[in-house]
């Protein structure tokens, strides 16, 4: 099948966590993926994960929330503005 923006998609089971680690000139980068349905959902899996991760110097991330995608946050959490929240909004949004 030819994946085109209609037809691309990723379903996420609620309370699933999927992630990926890699590590780039002696840097550890951890993503994680989640289904949330608010703000607040979201709120709580970034307290949860400082809480685990309490050594990361940055938890940069981002969401999309609605069936329009009418709410979208980002955060570079520290990093130079534009360098890491936007990058991953842009590739949740595709």
């Amino acid at each position: 099948m030819t994946r085109t923006r209609a037809n691309r998609y990723v379903a996420l089971v609620t309370g699933a966590r999927p992630s990926v680690e890699v590590e780039i000139k002696r840097s550890r980068f951890i993503g994680y993926a989640a289904r949330i349905e608010t703000e607040a959902d979201a709120r709580e899996i970034l307290a949860e994960l400082r809480a685990e991760h309490r050594e990361a110097r940055h938890i940069c991330h981002a969401f999309v929330l609605g069936a329009d995608r009418d709410t979208q946050r980002s955060s570079d959490d520290g990093e130079p503005g534009g360098t890491a929240g936007a990058p991953i909004l842009k590739a949740i949004i595709g």
